[in-house]
């Protein structure tokens, strides 16, 4: 809240690639296995947000949630959303049953991850370009993806220096302005890409998984903001 920021007297400070920096950290010493597609797409959720919801209520209403593995850890939504083609009930992947601490496995694979070819993103915000864990685990441990995020937001990663992986995606979506037609334009694909191999789609994407992984892998090793560096240290010091 930016006026209680004022208000207060805080001083607000941005970084804006800190989940290329935290994810990179956090992943350094996981043992990565070959993707081995059995499935076309993988799409996790935990808070059940409103555009969640309706990308979930899509998938159903299209019979595609067949084609992919998902999981749907929270049922309440605070947007009191209508479901009109999905009775919400619990999805669990095998590898995180239900009951495990969503916060200690972040940034531990399901085995699920490499039994897909491409992840579903739903981003945690859908009015501005802000990238997550979400967005980041695919870009540096290598995966096709396609986000339900905000307009453009795939315009941004090329500026970023990133390919986006339009040899299987139709990203024409991405400068809709409404919710509505990007989550259409992300069904559509999905429509078109379910009679193909899931293995193929993958390996089409290989040159480009890796270029991906090592521009991600840059963007985590630039220059730490100090007043993180120093708060680290402060912590440290306690």
């Amino acid at each position: 809240n930016n006026s209680l920021v004022k208000r207060l007297g805080i001083k607000h400070h941005s970084w804006a690639k800190y989940f290329f920096y935290r994810v990179y950290q956090d992943t350094l010493n996981l043992q990565f296995q070959n993707v081995v597609p059995k499935y076309h797409f993988l799409c996790m959720n935990n808070q059940a947000r409103y555009h969640r919801c309706y990308f979930m209520d899509q998938l159903h209403k299209h019979n595609l949630q067949s084609y992919g593995k998902i999981s749907w850890h929270k049922l309440a939504t605070y947007d009191r959303y209508k479901w009109q083609y999905w009775n919400p009930k619990l999805l669990h992947f095998d590898s995180q049953p239900l009951g495990s601490d969503i916060n200690a496995t972040r940034y531990i694979l399901p085995k699920e991850w490499y039994e897909t070819a491409f992840n579903i993103v739903t981003e945690t915000d859908i009015n501005k370009t802000f990238f997550t864990e979400k967005t980041v685990m695919p870009l540096l441990i290598g995966k096709p993806f396609l986000v339900l995020g905000a307009p453009r937001f795939h315009l941004q990663l090329l500026r970023m220096g990133f390919k986006l992986y339009d040899d299987i995606f139709d990203y024409s979506f991405d400068d809709e302005g409404k919710l509505f037609d990007r989550t259409a334009g992300i069904i559509r694909n999905l429509n078109i890409l379910k009679d193909l191999q899931p293995a193929e789609l993958y390996d089409i994407c290989k040159d480009k998984i890796e270029h991906n992984r090592k521009n991600a892998i840059r963007l985590a090793k630039m220059r730490i903001p100090k007043i993180y560096t120093n708060y680290i240290n402060s912590l440290n010091q306690v």
